[in-house]
Parts: C-alpha cells; sequence; structure tokens
C-alpha cells in the first residue's frame, strides 16, 4: 500500500510553490524595468540584479553575480562617492548620489537597511540623466545667451540719452557764432555726457559680473540733477514745435542715491511722455520734498494707459507703442529697477490732462542701498 503524503509535507509543497511563484513574479517584475536594479551586500559583492544593470555591465545576470557593484557597472577599483554603504555613508533611508562613466551619468537611489543580527544591505536604483545633463547644460546657454541680449538692449537703450545730447551740443558748436563762455558750457556738457556713457557702460558691465563692486551711492543734490534732465529734455524736444513742456522743482534738497541712476530714472520718465505723444501735446514735471519724502510726477496728455496695463508696463520689454514708435519696453523697467535701488515706489494713473502720469515716490534716506 502506498504511503500517502502527511498534511505536513502537503503543507509545505504548496508554501515552496507559492514561494517559487512569488520570486518569478518579482523577477518578472524588476526585469520589465527598463533601469538598473540591484542588491548589494556589506562587501558590495551583487546578489541580485535586473536585466537592464546586465546591460548596463555587459554580462549576464548570473555571471554579475558576486562581483563588486562599482567594478561590474561602472568599471571602478573603488566604491562610488557616497555610496551608503562605504564608510563615509549615512544613516538607513534613501540616499541619492550620482555617478559618472564616461560621457553617460546616473543618479541612484539607495535604500539601505540592515535585518536584525545581519550586517547592512542595500537596494540601488539607477536613472541614467546623461540626456537631462546635457538639456541643463543647453538651457544654462540660451539664459547667458537671453542675458547677453538684454544687456545689449539696456545698453543702447541708456547710451541714447547722453549720446543724443552730445550730437545736439555738437550740432549747435558747428553752427559757431557763440560766445567763447558759451562754447566752454558746450564742451563741458560733452564732456559730462561722454562721462556719463563710459559710467553706464561699467555699471552694466558690473551688473553682468555679480562679483563687481556696486554702483557708488552718496548724497546726491537733486536740484542741480533736475536741471540738468530739464535742459536735456528741452533739447531733444525742441525739434519739434508741437511738443510742448513744463517743470517746476525748488528746495529738493539732498537724497542718498547714486546720481547716474536718478538721471535714468527721470529722462527715461521723460522719454517715455515723448514717445506716447507722437510729437504732438503737452508734458509737465514736478519735483517737490515733503519733509524726508521726494516725489516726482511726469505727465502727459496723450491716449493714457488701460487700468489692466498699468503694472505689466514695468516689465522688461513690454511695450504698448507701435511698433514704428520707436518703443523698446526697457524705459519704464529701468525706472522701476533704480525706484527699487533706492528705496521707492512707482505707480501711474490717469492724469488730469486726459493722459498718463507717473509718481515716483524716494526716501531721501530710509531704505535706501548704501
Amino acid at each position: 500500500m502506498d504511503q500517502q503524503p502527511g498534511r505536513g509535507e502537503a503543507a509545505g509543497g504548496v508554501a515552496q510553490g507559492v514561494l517559487e511563484r512569488a520570486t518569478r513574479m518579482w523577477r518578472l517584475t524588476v526585469d520589465t524595468i527598463d533601469e538598473p536594479i540591484i542588491l548589494i551586500n556589506p562587501h558590495f559583492e551583487l546578489q541580485r540584479t535586473n536585466l537592464a544593470a546586465a546591460r548596463l555591465a555587459g554580462a549576464g545576470v548570473k555571471a554579475l553575480l558576486g562581483r563588486r557593484c562599482h567594478e561590474a557597472l561602472f568599471a571602478r577599483a573603488t566604491p562610488c562617492e557616497g555610496c551608503p554603504l562605504s564608510a563615509e555613508g549615512g544613516d538607513d533611508g534613501v540616499q541619492r548620489v550620482e555617478i559618472e562613466r564616461g560621457e553617460r551619468a546616473w543618479a541612484v537611489s539607495a535604500w539601505r537597511f540592515e535585518e536584525e543580527g545581519e550586517a547592512a544591505t542595500a537596494v540601488c536604483h539607477y536613472h541614467e540623466i546623461t540626456e537631462a545633463r546635457a538639456l541643463q547644460r543647453r538651457l544654462l546657454l540660451y539664459t547667458k545667451l537671453a542675458a547677453v541680449g538684454e544687456l545689449a538692449g539696456v545698453v543702447a537703450h541708456e547710451l541714447n540719452n547722453p549720446l543724443t545730447g552730445i550730437l545736439t551740443f555738437s550740432q549747435i558748436l558747428r553752427r559757431g557764432g557763440l560766445p567763447s563762455g558759451a562754447v566752454e558750457g558746450l564742451a563741458t556738457d560733452i564732456e559730462e555726457a561722454a562721462q556719463r556713457c563710459s559710467r553706464i557702460v561699467q555699471s552694466l558691465l558690473d551688473y553682468a559680473r555679480p562679483t563687481g563692486d556696486a554702483a557708488p551711492y552718496a548724497m546726491v543734490e537733486l536740484d542741480p540733477l533736475i536741471e540738468t534732465c530739464v535742459r536735456l529734455n528741452e533739447l531733444q524736444i525742441s525739434a519739434h514745435q508741437g511738443l510742448k513742456f513744463e517743470a517746476s522743482w525748488a528746495g529738493l534738497g539732498s537724497i542718498w542715491g547714486n546720481a547716474d541712476a536718478l538721471k535714468s530714472l527721470v529722462l527715461n520718465l521723460l522719454n517715455n511722455a515723448a514717445q506716447a505723444l507722437n510729437k504732438q501735446g503737452h508734458i509737465s514735471l514736478s519735483a517737490t520734498r515733503s519733509g524726508d519724502d521726494i516725489e516726482i510726477r511726469v505727465s502727459d496728455d496723450g491716449p493714457g494707459i488701460p487700468a489692466a496695463l498699468r503694472e505689466r508696463i514695468f516689465e522688461p520689454f513690454f511695450t504698448t507703442k507701435a511698433k514704428n514708435k520707436g518703443g523698446t519696453g526697457l524705459g519704464l523697467s529701468i525706472v522701476r529697477n533704480v525706484v527699487d535701488a533706492h528705496g521707492g515706489r512707482v505707480h501711474v494713473e490717469a492724469s488730469p490732462q486726459g493722459g498718463a502720469c507717473f509718481i515716483v515716490a524716494l526716501p531721501a534716506r530710509a531704505g535706501a542701498k548704501g
């Protein structure tokens, strides 16, 4: 009579079948993952790998077992830097390191764990980041190129003001018939405008190099600064008989700031108003002091600015002007940068004449950069 297997043996067979099935399912699961996954012991020896890891190593799965992971996968004589099982490895849990092999690179997520009474083991998952790194390098290059393009636009825009002054003063000198004192004064104006061009270029180069020295701040007398801007603006609009300009200021005192930046602020506001009027209309500038606050208002009777666009107009390269009207979209961006640098505020509202009124508030000392 044949001996029938006992219940214990039957249960053992079922358990063994379940275990084998689970093992096959685990193998199929990890082998369908197209990124390398490995299990290593404390000696960096491969205990299990998936097919993707075998492809990376250029060997069969069985041939990899027992080999050190850094030697088999990356042709390294020593463990990879940051390996969770190396001397400098960290605590249990997920750790991430990056590993390179030739021109290829991987981001490695490693799970280091210890069973009670057993040495530390780790599961490592490798995600190739070669293409991602290349994209990052290209993005960085494009960002730098965009910054260079924006910088070139700012240089061209900022140099336009002093160069216009140089051109205007030179034309007056060429006409002749001026008294010696006037000639000397115009020559001084040309020299100052040329020096301002040099300072603009230098400041923009410093901006492009963050380690460069910041533009110098000092106590700036505002009355002569406003007078210079007004005189230059009058010369610029003198050729347009349809443009009318008036200005009022007095007793402004001094402010802690950068003189060239403040000139750019005022001149860009005046230029913006002139461009909005298109050679026909009225521009007014007023500057007043109330305690330690300076308020500068520049208004025009042009078409105005829709309320929905009054915040966007301070964005770089944003302009409401037609392409053939000469707007670069940089002037008001420069204004906001200067105002922010001096701890002030700027906003625009409808002017009493129906156009736009830009209002700049600057603290004489508080909030300004030193």
